[in-house]
């Protein structure tokens, strides 16, 4: 059922187009803006001496109406529950259910992400994210539920985060639980060079440091739409 459900998601339109629009490492509740593409890479260097190769995800997202995108992001390396080493593709995709607005605060939205055919590298995170605007702040709160055979037992939990525009600064602190591959505390600042173009620069502490390989990574991200 569940590989039915993002199966739909992702082919809700053709084309069937990376990480789902976020914060610094959660989704966030915003979507892609319709019939753009957006390019992005995102390299995190981890800090403990280089033992552990950097980790770069490089992708595409397209807005595909004012409440889906979907999009495919190439990632390496991926090390699974087994301290198996893949380069996999991973899609995903996200429908915003509620949108906010001048008269009202609250957005809400759900997705999946790292859906690959790949068996060793199917993440597939299940979650569903909702946010509230108070005084330009957005607080981000939600959960998730990824695949148990590559995620291992901690496979699920909770999303939370925090985030507020000045100017074309953006500063952003998130938080996902969960002693896997993706449980992390983390920090940004954003800066907007043009209206197209978007850099972050992060910092990452990770929840279960056996399985990164590292306890913290600086995290560099750029962003560009078409």
């Amino acid at each position: 059922m569940r590989t039915i459900i993002v199966t739909l998601l992702l082919l809700a339109s053709i084309p069937l187009l990376a990480c789902p629009t976020s914060l610094v490492w959660i989704p966030s509740t915003d979507i892609q803006t319709t019939n753009v593409w957006h390019l992005y890479t995102n390299t995190l260097i981890f800090t403990n001496g280089g033992s552990t190769p950097p980790f770069v995800d490089e992708g595409i997202l397209y807005g595909v109406s004012p409440r889906i995108e979907v999009g495919a992001d190439g990632v390496s390396p991926f090390y699974n529950i087994d301290g198996k080493v893949s380069n996999p593709l991973w899609f995903n995709g996200k429908l915003q259910l509620l949108a906010a607005s001048d008269k009202q605060p609250f957005a809400l939205a759900v997705g999946a992400y790292g859906v690959s055919p790949q068996k060793s590298s199917n993440v597939q995170i299940f979650y569903g994210v909702g946010s509230y605007t108070f005084y330009g702040i957005r607080l981000t709160g939600g959960a998730y539920d990824g695949n148990s055979k590559v995620l291992g037992d901690d496979n699920k939990g909770y999303l939370a985060g925090i985030d507020k525009t000045i100017g074309k600064w953006w500063f952003a602190g998130d938080f996902q639980s969960g002693k896997n591959a993706f449980g992390c505390w983390n920090a940004g600042i954003g800066y907007n060079f043009t209206d197209k173009i978007q850099g972050i620069v992060g910092y990452d502490h990770y929840n279960s440091p056996a399985i990164i390989g590292a306890k913290e990574s600086v995290n560099l991200q750029v962003g560009i739409n078409l």
